[in-house]
């Protein structure tokens, strides 16, 4: 430990900031990449949702016209009322 010490303060100070700088670089990156991560899955929600929706807007398209039922007429068919 001492010695790892005792190299550190022997390295130039120019050695020193591009060590610094270097492990402050790595972290940036892994934050942005945790960012661009969260922005990939945030995105996927998205776009499943918008699926959801054009299968909600397809079958609306499919039954115009027909007869709709309430929630509880619906219910009371598939025998949950």
């Amino acid at each position: 430990m001492w010695l790892a010490i005792e190299f550190w303060f022997k390295k130039p100070a120019i050695e020193k900031m591009f060590v610094i700088s270097a492990v402050a670089e790595k972290s940036a990156v892994k934050n942005q990449r945790k960012n661009v991560l969260n922005q990939i899955f945030s995105l996927r929600e998205q776009v499943e949702d918008l699926h959801d929706y054009l299968d909600l807007l397809e079958a609306r398209a499919r039954n115009k016209g027909k007869r709709t039922f309430t929630t509880e007429e619906a219910r009371k068919q598939l025998g949950l009322a």
